[in-house]
C-alpha cells in the first residue's frame, strides 16, 4: 500500500509498505536526507490525534490533515531517532481530495 507519512523532519513523505512489516525508506534532495526504519501500524483515533499534535507543536505552519477514518502511525526510528508519526492510506487521501472538489466543480454536458 502506498502511505502519507507526516512529520518526517518537516516533510510529509509518500512511502510504499505493508501494514504490520518493517521497512525502510530514504528521501534525499540537495539540502536534507531523511531516513526512516520502522513500522506502519492501523492505531486508534487518540493515538493518531497525540501523534498528530506533537508535530504541530514542534511545527506551528504544519498544515493540519482532516481524521482519520482509518488511521495509522509510523513508529521507528528517523534520522536515528525514535518517533512516532501520524500515516495516512493514499486512498483515504485522494477520497478526502475528490470529496473537496466534486461538490464545488462545475461540468459542461458535452453533445
Amino acid at each position: 500500500m502506498e502511505f502519507l507519512i507526516f512529520g518526517a523532519e518537516g516533510k510529509t513523505l509518500l512511502v510504499k509498505a505493508d501494514v504490520g512489516k518493517e521497512f525502510s525508506f530514504e528521501f534525499r534532495d540537495r539540502n536534507q536526507r531523511i531516513s526512516l526504519k520502522g513500522v506502519i501500524e492501523e492505531t486508534d483515533e487518540g493515538t493518531f490525534k497525540e501523534a498528530l499534535e506533537r508535530i504541530k507543536m514542534k511545527n506551528p505552519d504544519f498544515q493540519s490533515v482532516t481524521p482519520a477514518k482509518k488511521p495509522y502511525v509510523f513508529r521507528g526510528n528517523v534520522n536515528g531517532s525514535l518517533t512516532i508519526l501520524p500515516v495516512k492510506g493514499m486512498e483515504e487521501v485522494v477520497r478526502d481530495v475528490i470529496s473537496k472538489i466534486l461538490p464545488t466543480a462545475k461540468f459542461k454536458r458535452l453533445s
